[in-house]
């Protein structure tokens, strides 16, 4: 995925108060708490014709997500997360509407409640890496928390030994395997897929799927998991 952006403007929008919030603090799980790097701390916001995209990333951990929204000037904008989270579940209105300047100050208004801060420009945010390939695996929600449930529980928290640290997710014979192991005990999931696709393998750190569990939701029909070269 490339975020590409153009000279800094102005960005207005107003949306759903509520969805904004929970998007918003899902997200907060892959937005670094301590960096030397400010622009990570934050949330980056993205405008365009009817949305708003959502981006969080820590150098390790990358989602994006978007909202619907009435948008009236299209821009980009980093905010703080902790702080944006903090407003956002205390405003007392349905929809919010946010608007920044040329100058990062950004104004938040939700009924009577209004609040400032000062952004950081959208150009400081890094690049999220792209996955150059096909999304070879498709699993329900449900069965794919069930599966990390289950697993997880056996990574290795020690860090000499850091393959040991993730859960192995392999394709063989149009099965998926999740294999945790720390040294000590073993957990695995075996899961038939309903749809063809080539075997492969790769490790994933537990912390990741940690996070990733927190937001799947079990009504989620289709989750794709695909993996790059590198």
């Amino acid at each position: 995925i490339y975020l590409m952006f153009g000279k800094e403007k102005n960005m207005k929008f107003v949306c759903d108060t509520q969805k904004f919030s929970e998007i918003c603090s899902n997200i907060q799980r892959s937005v670094s708490s301590k960096s030397t790097i400010p622009a990570i701390e934050g949330i980056l916001l993205t405008t365009a014709e009817n949305s708003v995209t959502v981006t969080g990333y820590d150098l390790e951990v990358g989602v994006i997500t978007s909202v619907e929204a009435k948008v009236e000037e299209q821009g980009s904008i980093i905010l703080n997360a902790k702080i944006l989270c903090d407003i956002l579940r205390n405003l007392p209105s349905q929809t919010v509407r946010i608007e920044s300047d040329e100058r990062m100050t950004t104004k938040i208004k939700s009924g009577e409640s209004e609040f400032s801060l000062i952004g950081i420009n959208a150009q400081e945010y890094p690049e999220l890496p792209s996955v150059n390939s096909s999304f070879p695996i498709v699993v329900k929600g449900g069965i794919l928390k069930d599966m990390i449930r289950k697993t997880i529980f056996a990574v290795s928290i020690e860090e000499n030994r850091p393959i040991f640290t993730g859960c192995l997710f392999e394709v063989v014979n149009n099965s998926l395997n999740v294999v945790a192991v720390d040294g000590f005990r073993m957990a695995w999931f075996k899961q038939d897929l309903e749809n063809a696709t080539s075997d492969f393998k790769a490790v994933i750190p537990g912390k990741t799927l940690n996070e990733v569990n927190k937001i799947i939701l079990d009504s989620f029909d289709s989750i794709k998991i695909g993996v790059s070269k590198n």
